[in-house]
């Protein structure tokens, strides 16, 4: 009903649209806040009017003004480059939302950004070439509670994000450091290859602090002898999901591979997907042994 108020009151003059408050008590609410809704509404307006403009044309650069950037919560960037920004630019205050697209640009430009964006609650970054970089975010995100890294070109990933609630990572074995998220309640990580242990491990260091671990790994790889030695533990983890192509040659390894459940002392929940279903009873088998010996009966497995 209030998406059909504004957009009547869209189509009225700022004059007219002030005497609608006396219509009704829902008309008084949106009246009294003319001012916002007439700002918002301009701005959305002005932008309009410039990308019709452009409509069907390459944009070499966009511009705005202090005011307008200090305004804007919401924003997704495709193709384009973060570099030269203007003297006066301090970031963007009150972002909330950013998805960024298929960036070509070096990690300095990326991360100073990203710094001057301490507003943000959601972000997506997605595609961006970073040159096998890094990408560090050291300057306090706290209002930050999503994050997700999608087959970007990175050699780490680290962020500090105190609420961060939610992280999602696709893409190829990298290490990922959220330590300082204390409230990280689900992680969901898929790996396009890598040894197992190596991402266990990783993730260990990394994610100390995770509820919730979902960890898909494309390709697998076994180590020929390993067991769990870290003394590290996952000591928040409750559920845990694995999905993993196991290869036959690997499949007289797996007990190697379920030692790592040493290091989660209080999970509730394991599910396990195996794709190659040849050797599945295989693994389930030993998987329900080694369960067995280290924690009984607490667990439900499914495939």
């Amino acid at each position: 009903m209030q998406d059909v108020l504004y957009r009547i009151a869209s189509k009225l003059q700022q004059k007219e649209f002030a005497r609608t408050s006396i219509l009704s008590g829902e008309w008084r609410r949106i009246s009294s806040s003319a001012s916002e809704f007439w700002n918002v509404w301009e701005y959305i307006s002005e932008v309009d009017a410039v990308l019709q403009k452009h409509q069907n044309k390459v944009v070499e650069a966009l511009q705005f003004d202090p005011g307008s950037i200090s305004r804007l919560q919401d924003m997704q960037l495709c193709f384009v480059s973060l570099s030269s920004p203007p003297p006066w630019f301090k970031g963007f205050p009150n972002l909330k939302r950013l998805h960024l697209q298929i960036l070509q640009d070096n990690r300095k430009d990326l991360e100073h950004l990203l710094s001057l964006c301490r507003a943000l609650e959601w972000l997506c970054i997605d595609r961006c070439n970073l040159e096998d970089d890094e990408l560090t975010v050291d300057t306090p995100l706290s209002r930050l509670t999503y994050l997700r890294v999608e087959r970007c070109r990175l050699t780490k990933i680290r962020f500090n994000a105190v609420n961060l609630a939610t992280f999602e990572y696709d893409g190829n074995f990298i290490p990922i450091d959220l330590v300082s998220s204390f409230k990280l309640k689900s992680a969901n990580i898929e790996f396009d290859e890598a040894v197992f242990h190596h991402a266990l491990v990783s993730l260990l260091n990394g994610l100390p602090n995770v509820q919730n671990l979902t960890l898909k790994i494309g390709l697998l790889h076994l180590e020929k002898q390993w067991l769990w030695d870290n003394a590290l533990k996952f000591s928040n983890l409750r559920n845990l999901q694995l999905s993993m192509f196991i290869w036959r040659k690997y499949v007289d390894k797996i007990l190697y591979a379920v030692s790592f459940l040493r290091a989660t002392p209080f999970i509730e929940k394991l599910e396990v997907h195996v794709s190659d279903i040849t050797c599945f009873s295989m693994v389930f088998n030993s998987i329900i042994l080694i369960l067995a010996i280290l924690f009984g009966t607490r667990f439900v497995i499914q495939n």
